[in-house]
Formats: structure tokens, sequence, C-alpha cells
């Protein structure tokens, strides 16, 4: 059991550092705004709880340290070193199973919550519908 959850939060702290690889727009901002959209409830909703809690621990790690920890990416905390100690905000979404309203729901992240990047959905159908959306949305400025 323990080696899953290690193994969770090494996948949570690779989608969000694969996340943060597309922040085009991020150096100036004191905080990283990124989406993350799972099934939080229906079928899948305990898988989707199981993902949120582990990018929630990622997160804390990058911006709160896990000083007993050394060897752990990101674990002296302070946020992000390269991007001016950034703080990472995680905004969820629901996606209920659903690939439409999984595409409505990164549209609103988009949109609405302005993050910068988009992760999770877990189920392929989803992700194949929300990056559909994502790519209408491609940033302008490509540049890191």
């Amino acid at each position: 059991m323990f080696t899953n959850t290690i193994k969770k939060i090494a996948r949570a702290g690779l989608l969000v550092s694969l996340g943060l690889s597309f922040c085009y727009s991020a150096y100036a901002q004191q905080e990283i705004k990124i989406g993350v959209i799972y099934p939080l409830s229906g079928a899948a909703a305990s898988s989707g709880s199981e993902m949120k809690n582990a990018l929630e621990l990622a997160a804390d790690i990058v911006n709160n340290g896990a000083k007993n920890i050394p060897t752990l990416p990101f674990s002296a905390g302070g946020g992000l070193p390269n991007l001016k100690g950034a703080k990472i905000k995680l905004i969820f979404a629901d996606h209920q199973g659903n690939p439409q309203i999984g595409a409505t729901e990164t549209e609103r992240l988009i949109t609405q919550e302005k993050v910068v990047a988009v992760v999770g959905a877990y189920f392929s159908n989803v992700t194949a519908t929300s990056s559909q959306v994502a790519e209408k949305y491609e940033p302008v400025n490509k540049s890191v």
C-alpha cells in the first residue's frame, strides 16, 4: 500500500511538472494556476479523489516544503525556484466521467479561471475532448 502511495505522489509530481512546462506567461506571476480535471463524482470518484489528494500533496510540498525528505525534488519548499518562488494553486473540476462535461470544464478552467495548464482527466475519452478544447486556446507566446 505504501508503494502505491509513493507511486501516486510521484505520478502527481510528474503531472504537475509537465503542466508547468507549458506555463508560457507564468514568469511574472506570484501564483501559478493549474487546472485539474478528474472524475470527482460518479463511478470513478474514488480514483479521482485519490489523484486529487496526490496532487494536493505534491503542490503542498512545492509550496511549503518537506524538509524531512531532502532527496525529494522541490522538498525545500518556497515555491517554484525558476519562477521566482511562485506558488502552485490547483483548481479542480469534476468531469463526472462524461467527455462533454470534461470539454466544458476544460473551457471554463482556461477562460474563466485563467489556468496556465490543465492536467488529469483519467479517462481517455475525456482526455480526447478536453485536449481538443485546450488546443483551441493555444497560447500566443510560445517562448519560454
